[in-house]
């Protein structure tokens, strides 16, 4: 028998075996086996993440294709990745707050019963933010709006001083920075630009001394080599340049029986250059003193003057060398006129918002003398310039005022504060 005959007489047979409707034997078993073994994850099949036509459509095996093809895919699994990473932070990036210049307003800062309490607006209600056995004062928003920094008055009389404590915006993480040298109520801290250091005038050994403190515990302080008025009726806070941390503009009496002069310190080098030479000139009397917020001119007792000391002039839209804050955009200043035939009643001063450039019209504030409410002895700027906040002092409390600039419209704010003290504005992006 040949080959091809047996083939011939076999095939039929297969045929029949093969259109049989049977289940085979191992059947059973193969569902087992499957059944036992966990599935292919769903994100490994690339349909589920790149495009059909991508995934369906019949390619050439070219090994330049297949690498493509690879690329796509981790492509894909990485911006997939990153998504999923973001969505479930669900935290918004966080954006930066310029040093000067306007910006949003944050919570308002002020000191009620020996603890620091905010409210969202001014005359809002007020909710304790630092709260505790201890005295606290004084509060203050770094220029970025992400510290606090306060005032824990020695209650215990410990010699040391007043302690300079630091935390988040949100009144937590506090720190307590070690004491050096005696703060007291009379001292007034401010940030440097940059969130990192505070400055202060301390009574160090026998004389006042300017006092930079680190926000970081564990690192040390400075003091700078400066002669400052022995009176602390003639001490002006320094304050550092906006534009550069590294530059503080102080008044000094470099000689101890001299007048004082308007200078600025470089904390890089050590170097001092002289702004307002000192004189015994009433009329030039240097008071008052702050940086425009650009940190290109400065304030003093009703003038202005260059950040290099030229061109130095009168500001001849103020009424009274009197001048509280400039308003963030460097544009207003607040002049504060006391009535003059009262001799040192302050009680029904005026107020007038004047623009510094000389352009546009003075605002008077309606308040102090012919309105029925007291004006403000110290005020401040809303980060944005929309409002100012003023503080009227009394004897056993303090009320605020709430003023707009553009149309001296003053209100009275449901705010009474115990003691005398001053506010903070947190500034936030906009």
């Amino acid at each position: 028998m040949t080959q091809q005959t047996q083939f011939d007489r076999v095939l039929p047979g297969l045929f029949d075996d093969l259109a049989g409707a049977r289940i085979p034997d191992y059947l059973e078993a193969a569902i087992e086996t499957a059944s036992s073994r966990t599935q292919r994850p769903a994100w490994t099949y690339p349909g589920r993440w790149l495009p059909m036509q991508v995934t369906t459509a019949a390619l050439p095996v070219a090994r330049g294709q297949l690498r493509l093809v690879g690329m796509l895919a981790l492509i894909g699994l990485l911006v997939a990745m990153a998504i999923a990473a973001y969505v479930g932070s669900r935290q918004a990036p966080r954006v930066t707050v310029p040093p000067f210049g306007p910006a949003g307003n944050g919570v308002i800062a002020v000191e009620k019963d020996g603890d620091i309490f905010v409210a969202d607006r001014p005359g809002g209600d007020l909710r304790p933010l630092v709260v505790g056995p201890g005295d606290d004062r004084s509060p203050m928003f770094s220029s970025d709006g992400s510290r606090l920094a306060f005032v824990r008055a020695d209650t215990a009389d410990t010699g040391q001083g007043d302690l300079l404590m630091v935390a988040d915006a949100d009144g937590t993480n506090v720190v307590q920075l070690p004491p050096f040298g005696r703060v007291t109520s009379n001292s007034r801290w401010s940030f440097a630009p940059d969130g990192r250091s505070l400055m202060t005038v301390a009574q160090i050994g026998d004389g006042k001394r300017i006092l930079i403190r680190p926000t970081d515990p564990a690192a040390a302080p400075a003091v700078l080599d400066i002669r400052l008025p022995a009176s602390w009726m003639l001490v002006e806070n320094p304050s550092f340049r906006p534009t550069n941390p590294q530059e503080i503009l102080v008044v000094a009496q470099l000689r101890s029986d001299g007048p004082r002069g308007l200078y600025v310190y470089d904390l890089a080098t050590g170097g001092i250059r002289t702004i307002v030479e000192p004189t015994e000139a009433d009329e030039l009397y240097v008071k008052d003193v702050a940086w425009l917020p650009d940190g290109e001119h400065i304030t003093y007792s009703g003038r202005i003057v260059a950040a290099d000391g030229s061109g130095s002039h009168a500001l001849a839209a103020l009424e009274s060398d009197r001048i509280s804050p400039v308003s963030n955009d460097g544009t207003r200043i607040v002049s504060d006129i006391p009535k003059t035939d009262i001799p040192g009643d302050d009680s029904h001063q005026r107020a007038v918002v004047v623009p510094i450039n000389g352009r546009g019209e003075s605002v008077e504030l309606a308040c102090g003398l012919g309105t029925p409410i007291e004006c403000a002895w110290s005020w401040i700027w809303s980060p944005d310039d929309s409002m100012l906040i003023g503080t009227v002092p009394h004897e056993i409390s303090s009320t605020y005022l709430q003023a707009d600039p553009a149309t001296g419209e003053v209100t009275e704010l449901d705010w009474v504060v115990a003691e005398v003290g001053p506010q903070a504005w947190q500034r936030v992006a906009p």
